[in-house]
């Protein structure tokens, strides 16, 4: 059976994970600790992986894989990480021994490499997996703990893998991890061209910058890429995802656009929703339980310029209007565009 073309950025709190249903197998993108994942794997009777790649090895991003791979539910066969030699946390060690144990019992295949070079490895089907950062260079050089050839010191999220999408030749989606400013520079020295319709924001919306508060990094990536639809994958209450300086220069840079988290932020509301907004999908998400989505998990269908997703900007628009008391967002929810084909409810 051919699979629909489609991108679910899931509600799972604070991380990130993303899957692709590509017309020819399935691709995840992240895997932190929950269920919301294995859910979403079992609703949609997914029995295969054809790769799972990891952006980078904080715990937000890999705290899930060893229930993934334990999972009789669904099989794995591929696993795309770079190597963090430094890297010394009980996560990290938990997914070591789960890799290790999968190569046994079933035959994974583990790549020690998520770089630029692996693009040619991931493509599945009608729409093309694109692996804009890191080059395999700066994966050679050591990665996390090395320096670039700008003489920038590296760590794991100027590592993080950014991943794009396209359909028919058009970019649908980028999913930035955690790329920080460094990462930044050194995906610009082989890629001029950003320009994407949907942004999953790095590192949740919080501070990506070393050196200021986040606003230079966030205005020069949103001239970059452009976004219709900016996504915010955040648990409420971590941290404080979104800072409220990001959101502010992601609005002063696209006026028009749509911004979606998928967790309500205190600093949106200190109260917690009544009930469970009927705008949301119907696909599993943390939130739903503690009534704390914003947008929840958001359904992507792609179809090149015509792509459309579930919630879209209007009804989305509609539940902060009717329920959220100071949205982060309401400088821009007179301005948000109904008639492009990317903003509509699908």
């Amino acid at each position: 059976m051919t699979l629909p073309p489609d991108l679910l950025i899931l509600d799972v709190g604070q991380g990130n994970c993303t899957l692709l249903r590509n017309t020819e197998g399935t691709i995840v993108i992240d895997c932190p600790s929950g269920t919301t994942l294995i859910e979403t794997i079992e609703e949609l009777k997914i029995q295969e992986i054809s790769h799972l790649l990891i952006s980078h090895a904080d715990e937000d991003h890999i705290g899930g894989i060893s229930t993934l791979l334990r999972s009789k539910q669904v099989i794995v066969q591929n696993v795309h990480i770079n190597s963090e030699f430094n890297r010394k946390t009980k996560a990290w060690e938990d997914l070591l021994s789960s890799l290790s144990d999968a190569k046994e019992r079933y035959g994974l295949k583990i790549f020690a490499q998520l770089t630029t070079s692996t693009t040619d490895l991931l493509q599945t089907g009608d729409v093309e997996i694109t692996v804009l950062a890191p080059n395999s260079v700066l994966a050679l050089k050591g990665g996390a703990g090395s320096v670039d050839n700008s003489g920038n010191r590296l760590n794991s999220n100027s590592m993080s893998a950014v991943v794009a999408f396209s359909h028919n030749e058009h970019r649908v989606a980028i999913a930035a991890g955690d790329l920080d400013e460094v990462g930044l520079h050194n995906l610009l020295q082989e890629n001029t061209n950003l320009e994407a319709d949907i942004l999953i924001f790095p590192h949740h919306g919080g501070n990506p910058s070393r050196k200021n508060n986040g606003s230079e990094f966030t205005e020069r990536l949103c001239n970059l890429v452009k976004p219709k639809l900016v996504i915010f994958s955040n648990g409420r209450g971590h941290y404080g995802h979104p800072f409220k300086e990001i959101v502010d220069t992601v609005i002063k840079t696209i006026p028009n656009v749509h911004i979606l988290c998928t967790q309500l932020s205190r600093s949106c509301s200190q109260t917690d929703l009544t009930d469970v907004s009927d705008h949301l999908h119907s696909l599993p998400a943390k939130g739903k339980a503690t009534k704390t989505c914003c947008g929840g998990t958001l359904a992507v269908e792609i179809n090149g310029k015509k792509t459309t997703y579930t919630p879209g900007a209007k009804i989305h628009k509609n539940f902060i209007n009717a329920k959220v008391a100071t949205p982060l967002c309401s400088a821009i929810l007179t301005k948000q565009a109904s008639a492009n084909d990317i903003g509509t409810d699908s």
